[in-house]
């Protein structure tokens, strides 16, 4: 029997052990067969934290199919990389079919591929309720995605990631103002302001140089944007080298400049 019929047939067992005497929780395993299939399956399947959650869903609701194809996969995974553990599910499974040739006592039916029988899942019973010839049902297909079509299905994830990826650093970002260089180009103009000295003219080139004149000479210098709608603005006046903060209003045609210490503040008007 191949490993895939000895899994199918090995959750199938499980899970009507379960369905009609409960879990192992609620009732102590026994040395009938498949008590010991269940307990290698717990066994196995508790040794990992996914495991242990896929087992915790088939002890919830052991007639969920979807919780009955979760484990088989689980189960599959094991036994491909562990040779012992696929021989001892062959070989529970191999002793459960040979007490139970007809119906067993989870309701398995027994059908021959190869020569051998194994069981042949029908539909699981609620808890307590007997179970007769006229309850097994056909059995249920699952749906193995081959290689190929996993390949295909991570190549469109991957491009649909990166596309998602281009929109936002390309469009949502710096209509958002998040990127740096969307708020530095938010300041790209000139900038005055009339203090009690006279004017004053800032200038905020494309490249983010800037040139602050209140008279002659000018001072050159550059500015940042460290987060957003702030920022700082460095100056060389020859003699003296001044750090400004400054912070851009909501409409973004006012810059309030706060003077080293916080001291003084300069509220400059877009051009």
């Amino acid at each position: 029997m191949d490993i895939a019929n000895v899994v199918y047939a090995a959750v199938d067992a499980v899970a009507r052990r379960i369905a009609s005497i409960g879990t192992a929780g609620a009732l102590a395993l026994t040395d009938s067969v498949a008590d010991r299939l269940y307990g290698a399956v717990a066994e196995r399947l508790s040794g990992s934290a996914i495991g242990a959650h896929l087992l915790r869903g088939l002890e919830t609701a052991p007639a969920d199919t979807a919780a009955q194809w979760a484990i088989a996969q689980a189960l599959a995974a094991e036994a491909e990389a562990d040779g012992q553990f696929a021989e001892e599910l062959r070989h529970l499974v191999g002793q459960l079919t040979a007490s139970a040739p007809q119906h067993g006592a989870f309701g398995l039916a027994s059908t021959t591929v190869g020569g051998q029988g194994f069981p042949r899942p029908g539909p699981i019973p609620p808890q307590g309720a007997a179970v007769g010839p006229d309850q097994i049902s056909k059995p249920r297909q699952t749906f193995k995605p081959t290689t190929g079509g996993v390949i295909v299905i991570i190549a469109v994830a991957v491009i649909m990631m990166l596309i998602s990826m281009t929109v936002l650093a390309k469009v949502v970002l710096p209509q958002a103002g998040i990127t740096e260089s969307a708020r530095l180009n938010r300041l790209e103009g000139i900038w005055t302001t009339q203090t009690s000295n006279g004017s004053a003219m800032l200038i905020v080139r494309s490249d983010h140089t800037v040139a602050l004149s209140g008279g002659s000479p000018s001072c050159p210098g550059r500015v940042t944007s460290p987060a957003r709608s702030n920022y700082v603005f460095e100056v060389d006046c020859g003699l003296v080298k001044t750090t400004f903060e400054a912070k851009l209003n909501l409409r973004g045609n006012e810059l309030t400049l706060t003077s080293p210490g916080g001291v003084d503040k300069v509220v400059m008007h877009r051009e």
